[in-house]
């Protein structure tokens, strides 16, 4: 399976402290490859794994001139994925990972995603949990629905 959800992150820092305190606030193992971090932990029904790698966002559009896109204000991306080869499941793991995370780290804006394609939910501190219409998409036609539920791209 080649499909993601993608976890976006308002959180600066050193990469490496950043997918530690993850795999600490998730009960998950940290692991390093080839410059490349990792976390990962037992699926919730206890079948196979829940994880994927911790990284700096790269997707954000740089050209002033470009669309925004949903996610431009975030830091860090945990690509989740599922040893089992099912898009339910996967979906269901990445959902309770961004629901333990809002319990544990209240002072953290996240946006969670399909395939950097759809967006999923969005929770804002202060704000609240925001879950979106199906086929709502982190571009720009979709702007008007996402906005008031995500931090813009931070400012120079």
């Amino acid at each position: 399976m080649a499909t993601f959800e993608e976890l976006f992150i308002r959180r600066s820092g050193p990469l490496e402290s950043e997918a530690q305190a993850l795999a600490d606030a998730l009960g998950m193992t940290l692991i390093e490859r080839e410059g490349r971090v990792f976390i990962r932990r037992t699926a919730l029904d206890g079948v196979g794994e829940v994880g994927g790698r911790v990284y700096r966002n790269e997707f954000v559009n740089s050209a002033p001139e470009d669309d925004a896109q949903a996610f431009d204000g975030y830091d860090t991306v945990f690509a989740i994925w599922t040893t089992e080869s099912s898009l339910a499941k996967q979906d269901s793991e990445a959902r309770q990972i961004f629901r333990e995370l809002i319990l544990k780290r209240p002072d953290t804006a996240m946006v969670l995603t399909h395939d950097l394609d759809l967006i999923t939910a969005a929770y804002l501190p202060g704000r609240g949990t925001h879950e979106f219409p199906d086929k709502t998409t982190v571009d720009a036609d979709d702007e008007p629905t996402w906005r008031p539920w995500v931090v813009g791209p931070p400012t120079a």
